[in-house]
C-alpha cells in the first residue's frame, strides 16, 4: 500500500508541470496570433496608402489645377432640414400620378372617347334633384324679350352652352349631397349603395362634360381652315394636344389629295373618244368648225331672213296644185 501511495504522489506534480507548459504554450501561440494580426492589418494599411498616393499623383497628373475634394462618409442625415435650406429638387421629384384600379381606369377613358349613351345621360339628369331653398341648380333659360332679336347662330350656340351648364349643375348636386352624408354620419348612418350611385354618375356626368368641352373648342378653332381640313381637324383624337400628335400628317394628307384631284381633273383630251375617228377630230378642228358656230350664243348668231322662191318653183307648184286630182276645186 505504501509504495501505491508513493506513485501517486510522484505522478500529481509532473500532471501539474505539464498544464503549466501547456498553458505557457497557448499564451505564447495566442500573442503569436495578435502580432500576426497586427502585421497583416499593417500590410493592408500600407497597399491602401499606396493605391490612394497613386490615385491622387494620377488625378493632380491630369488635372492640376483641379481642387481636392474630402471625401465625405455616408450619415443618416434630417431631409426636412436639407429641403427647407437648399429647397427641395426639382428634376428627381415624383410626378403625382392618379392612382385607379384598372376597372375604373377603363370605364373613364372609354367615356372620354365615346361619351355617355343619350338614354343613359337623360336618365342620370332627370333623377338628380336640383332644387333647393336657397338656389337652384338648372340652367336658365333666355329672357323672351332677348330671344326674340337674337340670331339663329346664337340661339344654336347658347343651347350648346345651356347642356354643359345643365351638367355642371347636376355634379355639383351629386357632389354636395355626398359631402352632406359624410359630414352628417354621427346622426345618420352612411349607406354605401347611395354613395357609389351619387359618385359614379358625378364620373360619368364629368367624363360627358369634359368631353363636350373638347368637342366645342375644336368647332371655334376649325372654321378658319378649309372644308376639308376642318372635317380631318373635326374627327381628330386628342391626346395632350387638342388636335392629337400627327396633325401634320393629318392636313398634308388632305392637301395631297386635293392636288392628286385637280391634277386629274385638269387633263384636256387631245384625242377623240370614239376609236374609229382620226385623231384629227378634235373640237378645236375645221371639220368641227360649223358644229361650233351652230351652238354658239344667240346674241352672237346672224338674223335669220326667210328664203324667197324663185319663179320656177312658183309656176311648178301652181301647176301641179291645178293638175292634181285630189285638189279641191275652188
Amino acid at each position: 500500500m505504501s509504495s501505491g501511495s508513493s506513485s501517486e504522489k510522484e505522478k500529481q506534480p509532473r500532471k501539474r508541470k505539464r498544464s503549466t507548459e501547456v498553458e505557457k504554450l497557448e499564451k505564447e501561440m495566442a500573442a503569436m496570433a495578435k502580432k500576426l494580426r497586427l502585421l497583416q492589418q499593417n500590410d493592408i494599411m500600407a497597399t491602401d496608402a499606396d493605391e490612394s498616393d497613386a490615385t491622387q499623383s494620377s488625378e493632380e497628373n491630369q488635372s492640376p489645377n483641379k481642387v481636392k475634394q474630402a471625401s465625405v462618409k455616408a450619415a443618416n442625415v434630417n431631409e426636412e432640414e436639407v429641403s427647407s435650406c437648399l429647397g427641395e429638387l426639382r428634376e428627381n421629384k415624383t410626378s403625382n400620378e392618379l392612382d385607379l384600379i384598372d376597372d375604373v381606369a377603363l370605364r373613364v377613358s372609354e367615356y372620354l372617347r365615346l361619351g355617355l349613351p343619350k338614354e343613359q345621360k337623360k336618365e342620370i339628369l332627370d333623377l338628380i334633384p336640383r332644387k333647393h331653398k336657397d338656389f337652384n341648380l338648372v340652367a336658365p333659360k333666355i329672357n323672351a324679350e332677348i330671344l326674340h332679336s337674337m340670331k339663329e347662330e346664337a340661339i344654336k350656340r347658347d343651347n350648346f352652352f345651356a347642356h354643359y351648364q345643365d351638367i355642371a349643375a347636376a355634379n355639383l348636386a351629386l357632389s354636395s349631397s355626398v359631402l352632406s352624408m359624410v359630414l352628417n354620419d354621427q346622426n345618420e348612418p352612411l349607406e354605401r349603395s347611395n354613395i357609389l350611385k351619387a359618385l359614379s354618375d358625378a364620373v360619368k356626368l364629368n367624363a360627358e362634360l369634359y368631353r363636350c368641352l373638347n368637342i366645342a373648342r375644336k368647332i371655334y378653332i376649325t372654321p378658319a381652315f378649309e372644308k376639308k381640313v376642318k372635317a380631318v381637324l373635326d374627327k381628330a383624337e386628342s391626346t395632350e394636344l387638342l388636335f392629337g400628335d400627327k396633325v401634320t400628317d393629318l392636313i398634308s394628307g388632305v392637301k395631297t389629295a386635293e392636288t392628286l384631284k385637280k391634277d386629274l381633273l385638269g387633263t384636256k383630251m387631245t384625242g377623240s373618244l370614239n376609236w374609229r375617228s382620226s385623231s384629227n377630230n378634235t373640237v378645236g378642228s375645221p371639220k368641227n368648225q360649223t358644229k361650233k358656230s351652230y351652238f354658239a350664243r344667240k346674241d352672237q348668231q346672224a338674223p335669220f331672213t326667210p328664203r324667197q322662191n324663185s319663179s320656177k318653183k312658183q309656176n311648178y307648184r301652181r301647176n301641179y296644185t291645178q293638175s292634181h286630182p285630189l285638189q279641191k276645186k275652188t
